[in-house]
């Protein structure tokens, strides 16, 4: 029997995090063999609002609804009006390309035009809708077939004559005044707004508790910094041990050695926990856990995992290279709750055909997408 997997097309929004959570099988580095994810993500919706990893550039934000408003102000029957907006946006690609820079990276469909598959309204309907930009509550398709004019994106500006011919991938100043006064009108107090007005544009090379700007945040801005970073310090060796013992399984079923995977992300990763050693002794992890559930739902078993997890790297991080009996027992059993009988730990069937490392990045809460639209919005300004 085959599997498949399918869901039902209701709200955009739920579409958009659908697909965010499948894209993520094409990047092994961000594979979530753990089910470390639905936390990851509650902060990520709260640091950055409305951004999902597969948007590229803040001028979405308005080519988006330029083409759709242009599709339904020209009065085709729906399914009409959904291919002409379709049409706007693969012409929007070529616009691009012909006033943007050839420097310049994130234009969606740059190399194959027309033959795109997922258009960029796909990637940004659900954070017009998180910034304000969209009041329509429904999908594009919903949206084009809806009577009226310009209900839907009310107090969106103009686009610029010849938008779908030629225009530039960077935002003009009148461009980014627009997008931060959606920011501060619906997400004031984020770490997204924070970084929006910091002192410098932001480093996504660097994790975000590191970010120049974050100093002077409010008091809530800290506590979520503060519990997303002792988290994501934390569970990343959870994910480092698990890549580390499957490969020396898959070794041992080929009758090779052991190989040193991962060596120097262990030993980073247990100075990481050494540093923040006072850090964790503190950490209130009751108010970590108020502040995920406000955001989101977490199943109880992983919840429990997790809270096992974190007293274990808290307290033996110095196993990691050989880690402790207790360690293994909890990582073959989460990923045999997660996957049965596709699980690397129990099944060499199942080693064999996995792709590899997964899950080996340190959570970054979608900043590297983040500190692009940010740094869009904040050289627009100047």
């Amino acid at each position: 029997m085959t599997a498949s997997f399918t869901w039902m097309d209701h709200a955009p929004g739920d579409t958009e995090r659908v697909r965010e959570a499948l894209r993520a099988f094409d990047d092994q580095g961000t594979l979530d063999p753990l089910g470390f994810g639905v936390v990851r993500d509650a902060f990520s919706n709260i640091l950055f609002p409305g951004i999902t990893t597969n948007q590229t550039r803040a001028k979405y934000f308005l080519l988006v609804p330029w083409a759709h408003r242009q599709a339904r102000r020209e009065k085709h029957p729906p399914r009409r009006a959904l291919e002409r907006a379709r049409e706007l946006e693969i012409q929007t690609i070529h616009a691009l390309v012909q006033g943007s820079r050839s420097s310049e990276t994130g234009i969606i469909g740059r190399r194959v035009g027309a033959a795109i598959g997922s258009l960029p309204s796909e990637a940004y309907w659900s954070g017009l809708h998180a910034w304000g930009i969209r009041s329509f509550e429904g999908s594009p398709r919903d949206y084009l077939a809806s009577i009226g004019i310009d209900e839907g994106f009310p107090g969106c500006p103009e686009p610029p004559p010849n938008v779908f011919e030629s225009t530039d991938i960077r935002l003009v100043r009148e461009e980014a005044e627009y997008l931060v006064d959606r920011v501060m009108a619906t997400h004031p107090t984020s770490f997204l707004a924070h970084c929006v007005f910091g002192s410098k544009d932001p480093a996504s090379r660097q994790p975000l508790w590191e970010h120049a700007g974050v100093g002077g945040v409010s008091k809530e801005l800290a506590r979520q910094l503060h519990h997303a970073e002792l988290f994501a310090v934390a569970t990343w060796g959870a994910a480092l041990i698990l890549n580390r013992v499957v490969a020396n399984l898959r070794a041992e079923d080929r009758g090779m050695p052991g190989a040193d995977v991962l060596g120097s992300d262990l030993a980073i990763w247990m100075d990481m926990i050494r540093s923040r050693r006072s850090s964790f002794k503190k950490w209130d992890r009751t108010d970590f856990w108020h502040l995920v559930l406000d955001a989101t739902w977490v199943p109880r078993h992983t919840r429990e995992f997790i809270d096992r997890w974190l007293d274990l790297a808290i307290s033996n991080a110095a196993s990691a290279i050989r880690p402790s009996a207790e360690a293994l027992n909890l990582l073959r059993a989460r990923e045999h709750q997660l996957k049965g009988p596709r699980a690397r730990l129990v099944s060499q069937r199942a080693r064999e055909v996995s792709s590899g490392l997964q899950g080996t990045s340190l959570l970054d809460f979608r900043w590297g997408t983040g500190a692009v639209i940010i740094t869009d919005i904040r050289q627009g300004l100047r």
